[in-house]
């Protein structure tokens, strides 16, 4: 693993623990780590290591995971509430 991957991996198992607890913009550290990696992103892009296109995929990405929200910008994009969603099969 490279150092510049050792030096945000903590901070991505940080944001995937958060994604995987639920209503991700009501925890307190959402807002940093997604500071943290949209500019790891950006830094990626003028350290040569990400191509533009690589640099926002990431940035989609994390969005989504930080926000509960996707990129498409439809009347269908919510936050929903994880830990009282019910979904009938």
């Amino acid at each position: 693993m490279g150092s510049a991957y050792a030096l945000i991996a903590p901070t991505v198992t940080n944001a995937l623990i958060i994604h995987a607890e639920g209503n991700e913009p009501d925890n307190e550290d959402a807002a940093d780590i997604l500071s943290t990696l949209l500019a790891a992103a950006d830094m990626g892009v003028l350290w040569g290591k990400l191509t533009e296109k690589k640099a926002n995929d990431l940035k989609v990405m994390v969005n989504s995971i930080l926000q509960d929200k996707s990129n498409y910008k439809t009347e269908r994009e919510d936050v929903t509430n994880d830990l009282t969603l019910d979904i009938e099969l």
